[in-house]
């Protein structure tokens, strides 16, 4: 069976900053880090402010082509950022022919309920995009972080060419945008797939929704496309215009769209073709390699009431089968059910937001099922805090605790004790696994570096805990100087829980491919999601183990077999798997 793909929503809000990052450049000569409070409330329009749960200090630090704004806990992301910025900065100046005329300010929230509670965006002509950059004000880049390190990174290196892209096409000075945005202004498929084709690698998710929206016939008319739409197609354009005319091809067609001030003059001038017949030899181009695919697809679907503006995700069975919790999202609205799969009826346990939301947060909640059944934990944040819940099936009740210790958590699964949760959670920037102890209430830190470590679940009778990470080591270490990690690779690893071994097993089998959200399928076994053939299909790896040598002791050589369970041409999003009557929910778009 199968669901379909949502969209996800947490609404919070915080305090702005841009009136006072002018009185702060005022002093800047006083000294190279400052503290100050940023607000613009008073250049808010009448009835829009926003509620502020906590009162912020911002500080930063300087450089030399950019500053990184920050506060309280996020002095790691700061230093990431520099770190990063400096890296891919001279990069995207070469794939655009184009330098920064002006420093960059970096303001850096440390979730995305903190950058919600803020004023920005609020204002008309404070319109920020997926890619965090203020357009109109120019200089600045909002910045998020979601507990992901390749997700942030993409934020940098999109802020970064959206910032060069504005250079060359408006001018730097924020008068010259304001005055050339006006009398000029790029489609959606143009600016979004041109800032995606820079910053983003393509990968098996967008090839899923470039060959839907060709199949269809819905990307044959560019201009009619807006949001991810436009950037897939955009995206899939230029890179067929890199791919057939050269990499040079890009910046020119960039520099004469801005001199002709024309998109159709723009390519015209580049390629020798007319927009509409260089569209469609794009158009027919995918439409051959995708057509002449075979398709393979689940074709019975959950019984729900699909709509065009409602989508599902999280399918999540319960131990003994009976219930199956989800998520529904409401162009911004976002529902958490309890589906009854004996009487069919549900049960709405948790709601929160508004439809039309510009910036969902599609982090959670996050949730797990006690191992017998009687308890549902799920992870919010509300109001500036973050709560671990837990709902009891039996008498309906819920407790909740705030989660002080951890900054967000991105995945929780039970163990099979039911006493022992791990966690994926950031704690100072550090996204990192955990234990939680539930009746001390106190955390066990596995790791502690600056890898993106992602959820992890107890397999192999609570012995093991396997997890997805971008770790390029296997040897667990502490390290307390962020430092970025080339890649964009996820890889599937395990922890001896049971001895407690700084040496990490590696499962994957592929460096290049990424490999997600492991579940345990008991004896020893336990199922992940892989693109390793370039759609995500779900795999299953069973523990085994040699006898490596003998000295004192036997030593053991640990390994695992594993093998492809389906074989899909549409990405599988996300899935759940009851060992006890093996029934699988999978969710795909």
């Amino acid at each position: 069976m199968s669901i379909n793909k949502s969209k996800s929503v947490f609404v919070q809000k915080y305090q702005g900053f841009f009136k006072a990052l002018v009185l702060c450049l005022m002093f800047l000569q006083l000294s190279n880090t400052m503290f100050g409070q940023f607000y613009n409330g008073s250049n808010m329009t009448f009835g829009k402010n926003r509620v502020q749960w906590n009162n912020t200090i911002w500080t930063y630090y300087r450089y030399d082509s950019f500053d990184t704004y920050f506060y309280l806990n996020g002095n790691e992301l700061a230093l990431y950022t520099a770190d990063y910025a400096r890296e891919q900065i001279p990069l995207l100046e070469r794939k655009l022919q184009s330098s920064l005329t002006e420093k960059i300010q970096f303001v850096i929230f440390n979730s995305l309920s903190d950058l919600k509670q803020s004023n920005i965006g609020l204002a008309s002509e404070q319109q920020y995009n997926t890619g965090g950059i203020t357009r109109i004000l120019g200089t600045k880049v909002i910045l998020y972080f979601d507990g992901n390190y390749q997700n942030f990174e993409q934020q940098i290196r999109k802020g970064v060419a959206a910032m060069l892209l504005n250079q060359l096409m408006y001018g730097g000075s924020i008068g010259a945008q304001i005055r050339n945005t006006a009398i000029f202004n790029l489609p959606d498929w143009y600016k979004e797939g041109i800032l995606s084709f820079v910053s983003d690698d393509w990968n098996s998710l967008m090839d899923d929704r470039l060959r839907e929206g060709i199949t269809s016939g819905r990307f044959e008319k560019l201009n009619r496309l807006s949001g991810e739409e436009a950037r897939i197609a955009g995206n899939s354009l230029w890179r067929y215009i890199t791919e057939t005319y050269g990499s040079a091809a890009l910046p020119e067609i960039a520099h004469m769209t801005q001199m002709s001030r024309s998109v159709q003059q723009g390519f015209l001038y580049v390629t020798g073709l007319k927009f509409k017949q260089l569209v469609k030899n794009w158009f027919e181009h995918y439409s051959s390699l995708y057509n002449n695919q075979k398709h393979h697809a689940p074709k019975e679907a959950m019984p729900f009431k699909y709509r065009t503006y409602r989508t599902y995700e999280k399918p999540s069975i319960s131990p003994d089968g009976r219930y199956l919790s989800y998520i529904t999202r409401d162009e911004g609205k976002i529902r958490f059910w309890l589906l009854d799969q004996q009487s069919g009826k549900k049960r709405k346990l948790f709601q929160t937001g508004y439809r039309s939301d510009e910036r969902p947060d599609e982090s959670y909640p996050v949730m797990t099922w006690h191992p017998l059944g009687t308890l549902l934990a799920f992870v919010t944040e509300s109001k500036g805090k973050l709560w671990l819940h837990f709902y009891n099936l039996d008498d309906q009740t819920v407790e909740s605790r705030n989660m002080i210790a951890v900054q967000k958590i991105t995945s929780i699964d039970y163990g099979r004790n039911g006493r022992k949760i791990a966690m994926a959670a950031v704690q100072q920037g550090k996204p990192d696994i955990f234990v939680y102890d539930i009746p001390s209430n106190t955390f066990d830190q596995l790791t502690s570096d600056y890898f993106t470590d992602l959820n992890p679940v107890f397999v192999d009778n609570d012995r093991r805990i396997v997890f997805s990470s971008n770790r390029d080591s296997d040897t667990l270490k502490t390290v307390n100087e962020p430092k970025p990690v080339n890649g964009q690779q996820i890889s599937l690893y395990a922890y001896d829980y049971s001895q407690r071994k700084d040496v990490l097993l590696k499962v994957s089998e592929q460096h290049t491919a990424r490999e997600i959200l492991p579940q345990d399928a008991e004896d020893g076994r336990f199922r992940f999601l892989s693109d390793r053939n370039g759609v995500y299909n779900l795999f299953e790896a069973r523990f085994d183990s040699v006898i490596s040598f003998v000295d004192t002791t036997i030593h053991y050589r640990y390994f695992t077999h594993q093998k492809q369970l389906t074989d899909y041409t549409k990405s599988i999003y996300d899935f759940s798997y009851n060992p006890i009557s093996g029934k699988t929910i999978l969710q795909i778009p």
